[in-house]
């Protein structure tokens, strides 16, 4: 009985892999498998969010921003970075939110556009922070941020 030599075996291994693996490249060159993978994981910490996992939800919205800000996806990478300041906000880490929600804001305005429905959003956690903090100056803060917000939508 003929058998195949391992290394032959190997080599067919390898090249059925490139194939398939070039199937999958996506319009942009991404890999179409690594954005139905970071779609599911950010749907995995909206989850963890809607749990109220703040911390973990928090965590998986680092990953997933970084990822979809590596495949270009503006839109989801302003919304993983809007979800992530709301993790923040709701577990009093307030100036990160703030500081989180101020870099997006300028990012978001270049690649979606000022008026984006994203950047509203983000708008409201703003103003969200600045209620919690129960001063006059910040309540000031929270209705210009909420307003800007409803001047979007």
């Amino acid at each position: 009985m003929r058998t195949t030599p391992p290394a032959a075996v190997w080599a067919l291994s390898f090249l059925l892999f490139a194939f398939t693996s070039s199937q999958l490249q996506g319009v942009n060159g991404n890999s179409a498998g690594t954005e139905i993978s970071t779609d599911s994981l950010f749907q995995k910490a909206v989850q963890l969010k809607t749990g109220q996992k703040f911390n973990s939800a928090a965590e998986l919205f680092q990953t997933v921003s970084q990822e979809y800000k590596k495949q270009q996806n503006w839109e989801q990478y302003i919304a993983s970075q809007r979800h992530l300041a709301y993790c923040f906000w709701v577990t009093h880490r307030g100036d990160q939110a703030l500081d989180l929600c101020r870099r997006t804001l300028e990012e978001g305005a270049r690649w979606l556009g000022p008026g984006d429905i994203q950047i509203a959003k983000l708008y409201t956690v703003m103003g969200n922070v600045h209620a919690d903090r129960r001063t006059k100056q910040d309540f000031d803060k929270c209705v210009a941020y909420y307003e800007k917000a409803l001047e979007i939508t």
